[in-house]
């Protein structure tokens, strides 16, 4: 046994025996007999706190702190436990010290917060979660802190016109107009909420992500068609926009418009100016759009435009082919599937299914003997492909 060992067992024995002192002595004598010896120190101090002896563990840490300033170790259950015993002006003092060390630890400044409310520092606690906030301005959870730091300071009107400064400083907050609303809501003003957010969203009528931020706060609260209207505008200023002419046509079908939204794809298809690579996800939205709608000619027009773009796609090919059995052009489906039947996209099971389809539109054509290759195919795959044993019995009898 190592003699890390030998005394951390010791310890713990005499722990368990309620034997503190005792216990602290051996891992003392542990620590005399390392290269770390504060590894052992901090566990007579973690060995106080377990026990709730808070008093005899912060004065083992700050004894720590002073004979090893420059490991911050014990620093993080030393502020934890400054809170905990109600020490609120030195837990704050150990966060700085913690956040000097990392400024990385970016919880740290969330904890400060917490002391200096408690300490009813309200300034320093808000110039804290503000910064916060400005850091990560989706962040929800900050604005309620921020919130909690007015409404215990009594001053709950205060958090409500910081919100309206910063919805004019920063209108394309999403998370900003969401919880400037719901403050509206608590007051029972949901309406008042709403006439400040559309009077922000004309100020700033040609502002992009500002009018995306109201319309997405809409869609949140069910004003489906409110947002169809932002939508519109949206694109109206931004005619080359491509994401946003897709949006509106999500937000059309949304609204049960989908003869306009099928129109607007059409028209962003035959657009000269949207180039080829932007058409791409269009054409196959769309033929996708005209199947749903049981246009399957228009649908086949487009995704063999498609498939000239981007032959290797396996999906493409497999709605094509499926669209030409639809319309009874087997003779057409039949090489499309020739090509899915030889892909690694699919598992052999799968590819056998594959050739047992192939087989049966060969049959349905009277080419027996290409379909009877087929279904061999299908076994060659899997031999227990569905239907190709009985289908190979089947033609070779009637050879």
């Amino acid at each position: 046994m190592c003699i890390r060992d030998r005394f951390v067992d010791m310890a713990r024995l005499l722990e368990g025996i309620g034997k503190l002192d005792d216990a602290a002595d051996a891992y003392r004598k542990g620590a005399a007999r390392t290269n770390d010896p504060l590894d052992y120190r901090l566990q007579i101090a973690e060995m106080y706190r377990r026990r709730g002896k808070f008093d005899q563990a912060l004065t083992a840490y700050e004894g720590l702190r002073t004979e090893f300033p420059k490991d911050m170790r014990p620093l993080m259950t030393m502020a934890q436990l400054y809170e905990q015993t109600g020490k609120d002006e030195k837990a704050f003092a150990a966060y700085e010290l913690l956040l000097k060390s990392d400024p990385k630890q970016t919880w740290i400044p969330g904890k400060q917060a917490q002391v200096l409310i408690r300490l009813k520092r309200w300034n320093e606690a808000r110039t804290l979660f503000e910064k916060q906030i400005a850091q990560n301005p989706e962040d929800y959870q900050r604005y309620a802190d921020l919130a909690r730091v007015y409404t215990e300071e009594g001053k709950p009107d205060g958090y409500l016109d910081f919100l309206k400064v910063q919805l004019e400083k920063f209108p394309f907050r999403r998370t900003l107009k969401a919880v400037t609303l719901d403050q509206f809501i608590q007051r029972k003003q949901e309406e008042e909420g709403w006439r400040l957010l559309r009077e922000n969203a004309e100020e700033y009528g040609k502002d992009k992500l500002a009018l995306e931020a109201y319309a997405n706060l809409l869609i949140a609260r069910k004003k489906d068609a409110e947002a169809l209207a932002i939508w519109r505008r949206i694109v109206a200023l931004n005619s080359k926009d491509i994401p946003a002419h897709t949006e509106l046509i999500a937000q059309l079908d949304r609204n049960n418009l989908t003869e306009e939204a099928t129109k607007l794809l059409e028209s962003l298809n035959d657009r000269a100016d949207v180039t080829a690579e932007q058409k791409r996800p269009l054409r196959s939205q769309l033929a996708y759009r005209y199947v749903q709608q049981n246009r399957k000619e228009d649908a086949v027009k487009l995704y063999e435009q498609v498939r000239k773009q981007t032959p290797g796609d396996v999906e493409v090919i497999a709605e094509l082919a499926n669209l030409y059995v639809t319309l009874e052009r087997d003779a057409d489906a039949i090489p499309l599937y020739k090509i899915l039947r030889e892909s690694s996209s699919y598992p052999p099971n799968v590819r056998a299914q594959i050739a047992v389809r192939i087989g049966e539109l060969l049959e349905k054509l009277g080419r027996k003997p290409a379909a009877l290759t087929e279904y061999k195919n299908a076994l060659r795959l899997d031999p227990n492909a569905q239907n190709a044993s009985a289908a190979v019995k089947r033609l070779e009898e009637t050879k």
